[in-house]
């Protein structure tokens, strides 16, 4: 099992990425567009893993497609407002959510931090 964690606001986001995030895990974040940070509990993740969480991603932004960005947490800097973060290296990939995934996301997914 490989857990995946998540912040809905700005302040759980920052909490996840620069409290919970351990040097090895991987961040990931709806590209350009306001979203949920995504923490990925392992280093290089399987594409599969990459997959489910990009749809993760797309299903907590609301969107049905979109470009996806991901980077081992210790190329992640803190930006100037919360929330906000800067990257030196990442990869992208486009994904369309898969409507199949909507009834899991919203009877699965469990926020850790209030």
């Amino acid at each position: 099992d490989i857990d995946i964690l998540f912040g809905k606001n700005n302040k759980q986001n920052d909490f996840l990425t620069f409290k919970i995030a351990k040097k090895n895990d991987t961040f990931m974040h709806i590209q350009n567009r306001p979203g949920a940070h995504i923490i990925i509990r392992q280093e290089n993740p399987a594409k599969d893993v990459l997959e489910f969480a990009g749809m993760l991603c797309l299903f907590l932004a609301k969107q049905i497609d979109g470009e996806v960005m991901y980077s081992p947490i210790y190329n992640i800097k803190k930006g100037a407002f919360p929330g906000q973060v800067l990257t030196r290296k990442y990869n992208t990939f486009f994904l369309r959510f898969n409507d199949d995934l909507k009834p899991f996301f919203e009877n699965n997914i469990k926020r850790f931090y209030k």
